[in-house]
């Protein structure tokens, strides 16, 4: 079965984007055994990080507390939702010449250092395979230069 999420963050309902976005998952899911999941961040709008998840971000598991692992929970959620994906679509409108608050409150809680991706030294770097581009499964990487 192949899974789509569907990820929608203009404030207006029938954006461009939106909409175009919705075409290309109606169009993919038209293959048998295809589901979408779509996460409408205006609808349903993710609180903006506060300083217990940046911590808790930065903090080992076996050292959190009952409130950071509290604040670890929709991360967790996003993450499981994100991974499961096959395939991941992102419909996300200009505001200010840049993307809505709510898609950046999702990223936020999506790329968590040592979850979603990790850190390395440049000199390391030639000694990893590059990361690779993947229809079928999500890959986060960050490389930080010299």
């Amino acid at each position: 079965m192949s899974r789509i999420l569907l990820i929608t963050s203009s404030p207006r309902a029938e954006s461009y984007s939106t909409r175009v976005a919705r075409t290309l998952a109606k169009r993919l899911a038209a293959k048998p055994d295809t589901s979408v999941v779509v996460r409408d961040l205006t609808r349903e709008p993710l609180p903006h990080i506060d300083d217990t998840f940046a911590v808790a971000r930065n903090t080992p598991a076996e050292h959190l507390t009952a409130s950071q692992r509290a604040a670890l929970r929709l991360s967790d959620e996003l993450l499981k939702e994100l991974n499961a994906a096959d395939t991941l679509i992102i419909a996300a409108g200009m505001i200010n010449f840049g993307i809505p608050s709510t898609l950046k409150a999702y990223i936020d809680y999506i790329l968590r250092p040592g979850v979603s991706f990790r850190y390395w030294r440049a000199a390391e770097t030639t000694r990893r395979r590059p990361c690779r581009r993947s229809i079928s499964k999500t890959r986060i990487c960050a490389r930080r230069s010299a």
